[in-house]
């Protein structure tokens, strides 16, 4: 069985959630990573309204697809990208409730049209919560699914960190997916 579950789209769009279920980073730490509530509602909200292509985990995730370039997950994002032609990658995660900040949003280094995109998100975003960023992603060992995407098709890939006390209201998934969608709308135009 699939550690995924892919919903065909009409849009070269690609909308992401790698971690709604645990998570494993063998070799790191034998615990799991907890599930990120409520990415799976952000991306199938996301998908809809921009009429994308969808991909979420429908169960654990042995290799977590932010650190293993052999993940199922991450294998199936990158044969996606490929067959559909996208143009543009959404990665939706979460923030735990202890952390500073209600949005991040990270975007790769040379990635113009991405951090465009992030800018306006950003701008539509601040208007209706205090903390809210855009980081460039650390140059490190760790290659995450967006990175890598970005690395390999050269496309914008941008990576939402949304706090759990975000994640939590519809009323407040909502407000962040009209901002993006209505962002991506702009930058189409």
């Amino acid at each position: 069985m699939d550690e995924y579950n892919v919903i065909e789209g009409n849009v070269p769009i690609l909308v992401s959630a790698p971690h709604v279920y645990p998570h494993f980073r063998p070799g790191f730490t034998d615990e799991p990573k907890l599930g990120e509530l409520y990415t799976k509602d952000l991306v199938l909200e996301s998908a809809e309204a921009l009429h994308a292509f969808s991909i979420y985990a429908t169960s654990e995730q042995r290799l977590d697809p932010n650190w293993y370039e052999n993940s199922p997950y991450r294998l199936k994002v990158i044969t996606l990208v490929e067959e559909n032609n996208i143009r543009l990658f959404l990665d939706f995660h979460g923030l735990s409730y202890e952390r500073p900040g209600d949005i991040e949003i990270q975007v790769n280094e040379g990635d113009a049209e991405g951090m465009i995109l992030a800018s306006r998100i950003v701008g539509k975003l601040e208007k209706d919560f205090e903390n809210v960023a855009i980081k460039k992603f650390k140059n490190n060992d760790q290659v995450t699914l967006s990175e890598a995407i970005f690395q390999k098709f050269k496309i914008p890939s941008i990576q939402f960190e949304i706090n759990l006390k975000h994640r939590r209201s519809k009323l407040i998934r909502e407000q962040i997916i009209r901002s993006t969608v209505s962002s991506i709308n702009e930058n189409e135009g």
